[in-house]
C-alpha cells in the first residue's frame, strides 16, 4: 500500500511545472513579456481580428501574459493544468485589477466551449513522456469551439 502511496504521489509530482511554480516567475524574469504583447496585438491586427476580442491563452502558468493581454483590451480566457500556477496567476490577476477567466484544465484533452479568434500558448515548452512526444502551437487564429486546444502529439517507440 505505501508503493502504491508513493508511487501515486510521484506520478503527480511529475507532471510538467508540479515543482516550478514557486520559482516560474524568477526564472521567466529576463523574457519581455510586453514586447510579447505587443508582437502579439500586432499580429492580430495584421490578420484582420480586432485586438480586443475574445482570447484563449493555452498554458497560461502565473498568467503574466494574460494580465497583459486583459489590459492591452482582450477578453482573456487562461488555461493550465497546474493548480498552483493558476493561484499565482489568479493574484496576479487581481492585483492588476485584470479581467482574466482562469481555468484548470489538461490542454491535451481540454475542449473549449465558446469560439476565440485568438488562441496562443506562450513559454509552454516541450516535454517527452513515455510513448508520446507534445508540444504546443504558439498561435493560431480561428480556434474551434470543438477539439483539443492546440496539442500535437506523436507516438514514439516505448
Amino acid at each position: 500500500m505505501i508503493n502504491l502511496l508513493r508511487d501515486r504521489a510521484h506520478a503527480r509530482d511529475c507532471r510538467p511545472f508540479s515543482q516550478i511554480p514557486p520559482y516560474y516567475d524568477r526564472l521567466m524574469k529576463d523574457v519581455d513579456y510586453e514586447q510579447w504583447a505587443r508582437y502579439l496585438v500586432d499580429l492580430v491586427r495584421r490578420a484582420g481580428l480586432p485586438a480586443s476580442g475574445d482570447l484563449l491563452d493555452l498554458g497560461c502558468g502565473t498568467g503574466t501574459f494574460a494580465v497583459l493581454l486583459a489590459r492591452a483590451g482582450f477578453t482573456v480566457t487562461g488555461i493550465d493544468s497546474s493548480p498552483e500556477m493558476l493561484r499565482i496567476a489568479r493574484d496576479k490577476a487581481a492585483r492588476a485589477r485584470a479581467k482574466v477567466r482562469l481555468s484548470e484544465g489538461d490542454l491535451r484533452s481540454f475542449a473549449a466551449r465558446n469560439q476565440y479568434p485568438v488562441a496562443v500558448s506562450l513559454f509552454a515548452g516541450r516535454w517527452r513522456r513515455a510513448g508520446c512526444s507534445c508540444s504546443t502551437s504558439t498561435a493560431s487564429t480561428r480556434w474551434p469551439s470543438t477539439g483539443t486546444a492546440g496539442w500535437r502529439c506523436a507516438r514514439t517507440a516505448a
